[in-house]
């Protein structure tokens, strides 16, 4: 993969101090004591305008005496200020979302690896592509750092706008649930949206299942009047939302089932499967076509994101031909795999890696299902996150049980919780721990997993992806990834190949 970059950190308008420069617009968001100390090292970086509601700086003469070439704007309580800073964004950057094609994906998973898929396929149609993901973001061959799932309204529409002036005719943005209730999406119109799937998740932020699926569902607000919604038809929980929405929005907007089954017009099979990646076929029985590609990318997952992808571009491109996807796919057969998603290895003693940033029960227990299908020995290494939905834990450790022949218990970002706690929770989950391994370092975790694996094991390293940091309290410290940590016991490791 390409190296990744940060996108430039001085933007117009902004509410962080770190993305202020001179002439830099600023808003303060929350009432609290440290808006004093956030305006003034802005004003030092050159901001000059600063927008605030009254309750967030109740000493607003005392800095203007303070700041004399500053002006300070107080704008009204009585709206959202969120919405208010996201309008402010994209009118400041010329409103670029209104002159691209927007597509907006989200769901409880699979939305960064359709997002990158769905990219794969527009660049193989010839077209310019930009695409934010919690995984990376790209404006066509540049490829940029993602610092959050979905990102605030400044750098997205200062990301859109540099996108646009490259010539950019396409946009993808992951979109999150709490991106969505945070008013980031404000104003923002999409020509097609994909709602993959819904789990209940993000206990932490929502306080119930219920505000969880309504933030998740307020996406569709911002769909165009012409727009198109590819839907999960067999949740019915999802389901019964679109049916209701479609009543009082019926007009222009087409709605497309994501369905599988024997009744669909598109469908999809998987023909081989096994570590080294997936061997597929799509059905258009509309056009009376039978599509065949092969790819690097695992697990039936993927092959659920493919279809998906395929879903959307067949709706979003309503012209393609036949010879056009088959191109597509055959050029998609070199697209191996996703950073931090199913990423595999192989050490000099045939010992198989899987790394993923897996944290949701469902697809936990699809990459292990598919795991152990492709060996006997499987070994699997994982935590949990503090300060998270705590439901996650017992379930983990009741699918792990299910699927692993050695379960290795240790660190993942545990944030302000203990982790004592958290691991007692993960435990409640198992019937038994005759081979449960808790390690709360996760470099010695690693290393005692790799040496208990043999040829033809698999040792499936999940939570972390490729992330290097880990959050302790206040403090992310940096011991590495977990490949740069079996690299560093000293494995060597044949990647399978990647050209994202």
């Amino acid at each position: 993969m390409n190296t990744l970059k940060k996108f430039h950190k001085i933007f117009k308008v902004t509410n962080h101090t770190q993305h202020v420069g001179p002439k830099s617009l600023f808003y303060v968001f929350n009432s609290g004591k440290n808006n004093k100390n956030y305006i003034e090292e802005a004003y030092k970086k050159g901001a000059r305008g600063f927008f605030f509601r009254k309750e967030d700086i109740p000493n607003a003469k005392e800095l203007k005496s303070k700041l004399p070439e500053a002006m300070f704007f107080e704008v009204n309580s009585n709206k959202p200020i969120f919405n208010m800073f996201a309008e402010h964004c994209a009118k400041t950057y010329g409103y670029p979302a209104k002159k691209i094609v927007v597509i907006g994906i989200t769901g409880t998973k699979g939305k960064s690896s359709t997002a990158i898929i769905m990219s794969v396929y527009l660049k193989n149609f010839g077209y310019k592509v930009a695409m934010m993901s919690s995984a990376f973001h790209c404006i066509n061959n540049d490829l940029f750092e993602a610092q959050l799932t979905t990102e605030k309204a400044d750098y997205i529409h200062a990301f859109l706008s540099e996108a646009l002036q490259k010539g950019v005719t396409h946009a993808i943005i992951e979109v999150s649930a709490q991106a969505l209730s945070l008013s980031r999406m404000y104003g923002i119109a999409f020509d097609l949206i994909i709602f993959t799937n819904f789990y209940p998740d993000h206990l932490e932020f929502f306080g119930s299942d219920k505000n969880y699926f309504e933030a998740k569902t307020k996406i569709f607000e911002n769909i165009k009047k012409n727009g198109t919604i590819l839907y999960p038809s067999l949740d019915k929980k999802v389901s019964k939302f679109i049916k209701n929405f479609s009543k009082k929005n019926s007009f222009g907007i087409k709605y497309v089932p994501i369905d599988n089954s024997e009744t669909n017009q598109r469908k999809f099979e998987i023909t081989a499967k096994s570590i080294d990646g997936l061997s597929i076929k799509i059905n258009n029985i509309a056009s009376n076509m039978e599509y065949f590609l092969k790819t690097k990318l695992y697990g039936t997952h993927n092959a659920e994101n493919i279809f998906v992808s395929y879903l959307a571009i067949c709706n979003l491109l309503k012209n393609t031909l036949p010879n056009q996807w088959t191109k597509c796919f055959e050029n998609f057969s070199n697209f191996s795999f996703i950073p931090g998603r199913g990423e595999r290895y192989t050490t000099e003693n045939n010992i198989k890696i899987y790394i993923d940033n897996v944290h949701n029960p469902l697809p936990f227990e699809n990459i292990l299902s598919d795991l152990k299908d492709q060996s006997e020995h499987l070994l699997v290494i994982f935590g949990c996150g503090g300060d998270r939905d705590y439901r996650r834990r017992k379930e983990l450790a009741q699918i792990a049980e299910k699927y692993a022949r050695e379960i290795f218990i240790t660190e993942d970002n545990p944030r302000n919780e203990s982790l004592e706690n958290i691991t007692e929770n993960i435990l409640s989950g198992f019937s038994k721990i005759d081979n449960v391994h808790i390690i709360n370092d996760r470099i010695l975790a690693i290393g005692k997993a790799m040496k208990l694996a043999k040829s033809n094991s698999i040792v499936a390293l999940l939570g972390r992806g490729n992330s290097n940091l880990t959050i302790r309290g206040i403090n992310q410290v940096d011991y590495g990834s977990d490949l740069e940590i079996i690299r560093s016991l000293g494995y060597n490791v044949t990647p399978v190949e990647t050209t994202v």
